[in-house]
């Protein structure tokens, strides 16, 4: 029992990991929709849809009959935190069925879930191993785990009398998150292997989602009663939601051997058309309403799942309007006079050329935010600490302009940049127990490098300047009562590091490194992103600041001419504010002085250009 895992996770790793999890899923379904040649704007509407479906069929399966009748009497959805997976997949399951005649799909087009579903639900699964929900029964087998204070089986555990004051953590108990990881990652591997034998479209789907709910009913066998929001009810061996799951299972199983065995293919046949512009625009105008009307219903990581596809669907359609004008005989009408860019911009690399690509860029930004922090001050540990706290809530408003000079390698896909920034703002920190507020102002020069490969990046600088930077709930030694919950400087390093293939997966840690400015607020930057398979160097992130706000990222390249590079950070775990409290910033840069410096072969080393 001593020996068991001790989890002490406190950060916003489930909103993360939840996020993540849609993120990756819609990485798998876009790909699977080009390799199937789904139409791209039907394919991503679809998915709009069974993703609103799945993540409201996870909330609205756990209502309660007042929490029904609070939802038709004041037309509002009741406040809840509690979700569950089966609700999901039924919602979601018929939302697959709804959406498929509505886009009128001359294919089946459910295999291409096959994957994404045990692949999304592994990774959010991490989150919850992490924050203890959906824990497991009581347990002291050497991979048992024991939670801290606030948390779910901490809290039942003690309301149950089986742990006292003194317990700072819950008894040990099966760890059945990770029992359905690794569940889900068997499920993959076996889908993978049966994925050519399955003849009938449709199968594989059916197949997936048999191996999903084998695995829930599995799992309950190791999950505590208090670890359910619905299905929790005990007959016999079994409880309420395996006996729900059994005869799921069993028509699923009969399902695909009757379709295997009747050998029903359809006939090959080319997709359905793609929508037009202007049907996409009204779908993408009505689905807004609607998601608009039920955004009360959805908690804050749930809304940017759903945003994020919302984001690509209007990328996309703003990218067809943009090339179908440009293409248009009479594009001189709509253009206005503004200088064809890509045309201007167009670069070619012969494949046998060692060419190198050398610009600059003039970057100009702006970044707000509002956040909070406290400051411990003491002596001793655990029980035994004497200390005083002290809370700040800490606004800055600021503007950075840069210019840079970056020289790229289209061989082995090297970039070399070397610039300096200039940022100027206002700090203000104010002491929530009484009050106080400080403003400094703030400016600073920094100069950086940066080195970027197909596998990895480094870089670093120097800040330069009056600069300030928030500490993350900081706890120190020492006495009195702390005055600030920031600390002022003269200089600051910055440091980049990546690791992975930015186009596909990578994961990075930035220390002040960011634009317009990482300083006061985002000092640290710990995440994992991708590019989403583009070649022009999208980026999009998410990760943490190794304390209670998430960030989102990204880098956004347009026709090798501007950059755009918005992020946002949230802080739901907020003290002393009436709701979340966000940070935002946006860069915007312009390329230029593009030109091409021909290397002679014998002055390269193979080994680094081939």
């Amino acid at each position: 029992m001593e020996d068991c895992l001790i989890i002490s996770s406190n950060g916003p790793w489930y909103e993360i990991l939840y996020n993540l999890a849609f993120l990756v899923a819609l990485v798998i379904l876009l790909f699977e929709g080009y390799k199937r040649k789904i139409p791209i704007l039907k394919w991503i509407f679809f998915l709009i849809i069974t993703r609103c479906a799945f993540i409201l069929g996870t909330k609205i399966i756990t209502f309660s009959p007042d929490d029904w009748n609070f939802l038709f009497t004041h037309l509002k959805f009741p406040e809840t935190s509690q979700k569950s997976l089966l609700g999901g997949l039924l919602l979601g399951s018929i939302s697959l069925v709804g959406g498929f005649y509505l886009f009128r799909f001359k294919k089946n087009i459910t295999d291409a879930f096959a994957f994404a579903l045990p692949v999304g639900f592994a990774i959010q699964r991490i989150g919850c191993f992490l924050t203890g929900c959906c824990f497991g029964k009581v347990s002291y087998l050497p991979w048992a785990v024991k939670y801290p204070v606030q948390t779910l089986p901490h809290y039942h555990h003690f309301n149950d009398n089986i742990i006292t004051f003194g317990n700072f953590y819950s008894l040990p108990v099966h760890p059945v998150q990770l029992y359905e990881i690794i569940l889900m990652i068997a499920a993959v591997i076996f889908l993978y292997i049966y994925r050519k034998r399955l003849k009938i479209p449709g199968s594989l789907f059916l197949l997936s989602c048999i191996l999903i709910f084998a695995a829930r009913f599995t799992s309950e066998f190791f999950r505590d009663v208090h670890a359910h929001t619905i299905g929790g009810e005990q007959f016999l061996i079994f409880n309420s939601t395996q006996l729900f799951l059994l005869p799921i299972i069993a028509l699923l199983i009969f399902l695909i051997v009757r379709r295997e065995k009747q050998g029903t293919r359809h006939k090959s046949s080319t997709q359905s058309e793609d929508l037009g512009l202007t049907q996409a625009f009204v779908l993408l105008l009505v689905l807004s309403l609607g998601f608009y009307v039920l955004k009360n219903g959805f908690n804050f990581s749930e809304q940017l799942a759903i945003v994020t596809v919302f984001l690509l669907s209007a990328v996309i359609i703003a990218y067809r309007i943009v090339i179908q004008v440009y293409n248009s005989p009479y594009r001189w009408l709509y253009l206005g006079g503004i200088v064809f860019p890509l045309i201007l911009m167009a670069q070619t690399f012969p494949a046998d050329s060692l060419t190198l690509t050398r610009y600059k860029t003039l970057k100009f930004g702006v970044a707000s935010g509002e956040f909070e922090n406290l400051y411990d001050l003491g002596r001793g540990e655990g029980c035994d600490r004497v200390s005083n706290t002290e809370y700040f809530n800490q606004k800055y408003t600021l503007g950075a302009m840069a210019l840079e000079s970056t020289t790229l390698n289209p061989e082995n896909g090297t970039a070399f940049t070397y610039g300096g920034k200039f940022m100027f703002g206002n700090h203000e920190e104010t002491r929530i127990s009484d009050n106080i507020v400080v403003n400094t102002t703030i400016y600073g020069l920094t100069p950086y490098i940066l080195f970027d490969s197909k596998w990895g990046g480094i870089g670093g600088g120097l800040h330069m300047g009056n600069l300030t930077y928030a500490y993350e709930d900081k706890q120190a030694d020492g006495s009195g009562i702390p005055t600030s919950g920031s600390n002022t400087v003269n200089v600051y390093p910055q440091f980049y590091f990546r690791f992975g293939v930015e186009r596909y997966f990578f994961v990075d840690y930035h220390l002040a490194h960011h634009f317009p400015s990482a300083l006061p607020a985002y000092r640290h930057q710990l995440g994992i992103g991708s590019g989403l398979g583009t070649k022009n160097g999208t980026k999009l992130r998410i990760g943490s600041d190794l304390g209670r706000t998430i960030y989102l990222s990204g880098y956004v390249p347009i026709n090798n001419k501007f950059v755009l590079e918005p992020a946002v950070l949230w802080e739901n775990d907020v003290r002393y504010s009436s709701g979340p409290l966000f940070q935002f910033s946006m860069g915007v840069g312009y390329r230029f002085g593009y030109k091409e410096v021909k290397v002679r072969n014998d002055l390269l080393h193979p080994s680094v250009y081939k």
